[in-house]
């Protein structure tokens, strides 16, 4: 992410064996808000959303906000996305019992 975005520093969490994409200064926060910014479909992240945007548009980084729900498709690659970032799935293989 950090070499393909330019901005972000990545850094190995040891307590969760999880790597973590860290990102810092203003001008990158408000480049990713810029990237959230009308691609969100749960309300608690829209939320999430709408306070990063009013502390961002405090500190002279002026945002349009689009937070209404995007709708998904499976034509598109937004329930990957939303797996790789928020859940998994799980897959079992065998033989069937009915």
């Amino acid at each position: 992410m950090q070499e393909v975005l330019g901005f972000g520093r990545i850094t190995l969490d040891q307590d969760s064996n999880c790597y973590r994409f860290i990102v810092e200064d203003l001008a990158s926060i408000y480049k990713l808000a810029h990237l959230f910014n009308g691609n969100i479909i749960l309300e608690n992240r829209i939320d999430q959303l709408t306070k990063w945007i009013s502390v961002l548009e405090s500190k002279g980084y002026p945002i349009s906000a689009n937070l209404t729900p995007v709708s998904i498709t499976l034509f598109d690659g937004w329930l990957s996305g939303f797996t790789d970032a928020e859940g998994c799935f799980t897959v079992f293989t065998g033989k069937s019992t009915g």
